[in-house]
């Protein structure tokens, strides 16, 4: 998509998370040079980088899975597009995808359902995403693997996401292709989820 920052700044993302370099200029100026980078506008306000252009043009759909789609992945993302971007990816996979926003979100859905994985942000508009790791500890919910995707990729950051129990730490951004690969070496590996107390 084509995200404007100002009157005359632009920067355009694909939904593998490439990005342009900013670009200055009115909206036709900047949308010309995308077309010389050989972006491919798919809709209006949406460009496609040349990469991912050419492997949709390419690439045979994937063969129906049916065991990959009775897989649930409970996806907490507070972000909208992001959220977007990896749905869209997981539900091509073969993934049937539930959203939780919120924390509140996440723990309502966990009432009602088990899901196969959970993706988790950590930074969340009402709290910390790994108390909901640490909270699940010693439920059923205990051990659904956990991946973690998160923007803050310093080694405390990491290091409390391994602590409170998560399998495996993402930093982001991250291709929705590449969490999708993620998930599969997760739930195929059918190793147990480890979970290691903090020190109290």
């Amino acid at each position: 998509m084509l995200d404007r920052f100002s009157d005359d700044s632009y920067q355009a993302r694909c939904a593998c998370m490439r990005s342009s370099p900013f670009l200055v200029g009115t909206r036709e100026h900047v949308e010309a040079v995308l077309a010389d980078l050989a972006w491919r506008q798919i809709e209006t306000g949406r460009w496609r980088c040349p990469v991912c252009f050419e492997r949709a043009r390419t690439e045979k759909p994937p063969p129906e899975n049916k065991t990959k789609a009775r897989k649930t992945v409970l996806l907490v993302e507070d972000d909208f597009d992001a959220r977007e971007i990896y749905r869209a990816t997981l539900q091509h996979a073969g993934y049937r995808v539930i959203e939780a926003p919120t924390l509140k979100d996440a723990r309502s859905a966990v009432r009602a359902f088990v899901p196969d994985v959970v993706v988790l942000d950590c930074r969340l508009p009402d709290g910390d995403g790994l108390d909901l790791v640490n909270a699940w500890r010693d439920t059923k919910m205990g051990r659904v693997p956990v991946i973690v995707v998160s923007a803050h990729r310093e080694r405390p950051d990491v290091d409390a996401a391994a602590l409170a129990g998560a399998d495996l730490f993402v930093p982001k951004p991250c291709p929705g292709n590449v969490l999708a690969a993620h998930i599969d070496r997760v739930i195929t590996s059918g190793m147990p989820t480890r979970r290691v107390r903090a020190p109290t």
